[in-house]
């Protein structure tokens, strides 16, 4: 076989589900799990959780009563289109030649392995696009997507109440976490009816946490001395999960943007407080590719992390093999109304419905 033959769909693509296999997925994937569909449209009901509302009574030989679908509202958003490619030119593709009459199979595997991970570098793209939408909507309430002439905003349609600012600042020496525990977990279970039971937030956010006056007078009530004390974060986390039922997870990880700069998936001092369920869904409709090429003998094409394509054609002028790996994909958010976006940096005044930072197109990758 030609070495050249070698660079198609599906190489790349059991290429990737080989790697896939020993990387540490995206905290989204699992807070928004993937679903395929039909079409560009996603639907979605928003609120489909909450309090259980006991049966009607009724008597023998009586019509039933209808119950109405009270509380839910059904959302409609086209989802996004993205795509990009890599080409192997005319150039590289005389060296594969030259190395394929090589006896040097080393030489010849490394090759192959570079052209691999440099096409690969698209597909984790795909996935890391997935996750600064996820987390924009998870930290915002809204989801931004611009760049190559598209600019769209999403509004998850995230209540006003349900995103706010601590009673006083972490930070501050009268900083009471405690107190934005209780409030928050009593006002969503008093609208909703859904029980908080996990935070969201990074690690400077749970340092500051672990720093504050308020928690380590409460956890060292019996010490003889709380200066310059650290209190294991296992005793934390199960002072809390104990007394409020909160589970807190840490997450550090974030994409490098054009700009050079290393931006965290989740900003310091924000705190979500989640529900134990599914937030959403992140959807994946048809592209182009796999609906018209599929079948087709003018390119390859392979589907990869449910619903990506991986494309693969060859062109005659100039001589190249070009692979595009495109994506028609947006999350869902049917928790919003049982989700709190908490600014754990400011006073008492409530928070607007800021937005994070624009889901524009990078050349970086995750950490």
């Amino acid at each position: 076989m030609n070495i050249f033959d070698l660079v198609n769909a599906t190489n790349i693509a059991a290429y990737w589900e080989t790697i896939a296999q020993e990387q540490q997925p995206f905290l989204g994937e699992t807070l928004f799990p993937n679903v395929r569909q039909v079409g560009m449209e996603m639907d979605w009901l928003k609120g489909a959780s909450g309090a259980p509302v006991a049966l009607a009574p009724s008597a023998f030989d009586s019509n039933v009563v209808p119950r109405g679908r009270k509380g839910l509202t059904k959302l409609t958003q086209d989802l996004a289109f993205f795509k990009e490619s890599k080409y192997v030119d005319e150039k590289l593709r005389q060296q594969l030649l030259m190395l394929g009459n090589s006896a040097d199979q080393t030489l010849r595997d490394t090759i192959i392995a570079h052209i691999f991970d440099d096409d690969v570098e698209l597909i984790q793209g795909a996935a890391l696009r997935r996750e600064m939408i996820r987390m924009e909507a998870l930290t915002t309430g809204f989801a931004h997507v611009s760049g190559n002439g598209v600019d769209m905003t999403i509004d998850y349609d995230m209540p006003k109440e349900n995103i706010g600012a601590s009673k006083v600042a972490w930070g501050d020496a009268k900083g009471n976490p405690f107190d934005d525990f209780t409030r928050i977990t009593d006002q969503i279970a008093n609208k909703t009816g859904a029980t908080i039971s996990r935070v969201l937030m990074n690690r400077t956010t749970w340092n500051t946490l672990a720093s504050n006056d308020a928690i380590k007078s409460t956890l060292l009530a019996n010490a003889a001395s709380k200066t310059n004390v650290v209190l294991p974060k296992s005793a934390i986390m199960s002072y809390i999960s104990d007394e409020y039922g909160l589970d807190f997870a840490i997450y550090d990880k974030g994409y490098v943007g054009t700009d050079g700069k290393f931006t965290k998936f989740i900003p310091d001092g924000k705190a979500i407080f989640m529900p134990a369920v599914d937030l959403g869904e992140t959807h994946f409709g048809t592209t182009p590719e796999e609906a018209d090429l599929l079948a087709s003998s003018a390119a390859q094409v392979r589907i990869v992390d449910t619903g990506v394509a991986v494309t693969t054609m060859t062109k005659t002028d100039p001589v190249n093999v070009e692979t595009k790996v495109s994506m028609m994909s947006l999350p869902s958010f049917e928790q919003a109304d049982s989700v709190f976006i908490l600014d754990t940096t400011a006073g008492a005044t409530p928070a607007t419905s800021t937005t994070g930072s624009t889901s524009t197109t990078t050349s970086g990758s995750s950490k």
